[in-house]
């Protein structure tokens, strides 16, 4: 049960986020290119589908733990990271 619920609960936050990456996409995007940057959307989840396996399975032969390929999973959340520095909307300026 607790398995279930733990899953339930991360369904719910993960459709929450997909719905407000969706909108502050819609909000950030000039008119004209919205296609343009939902394909790019839609290519990096396809692109992190193979690649966080991937990067799971090169750490873990790299380093010969577990903990050591779940870890280069990092990689994966600071180009995240670094990609959102240049994110300009909402009042903020670059």
């Amino acid at each position: 049960m607790i398995f279930l619920l733990i899953g339930f609960v991360n369904a719910v936050f993960i459709t929450a986020q997909y719905a407000s990456a969706r909108t502050l996409l819609t909000r950030l995007t000039p008119p004209a290119q919205t296609g343009a940057f939902f394909g790019v959307y839609a290519l990096s989840g396809v692109a992190t589908g193979w690649l966080g396996p991937m990067l799971v399975n090169f750490g873990t032969n790299l380093t010969g733990t577990q903990q050591g390929g779940f870890a280069s999973i990092i990689v994966l959340l600071m180009i995240g990271l670094i990609g959102l520095i240049f994110v300009r909307g909402g009042g903020r300026q670059l």
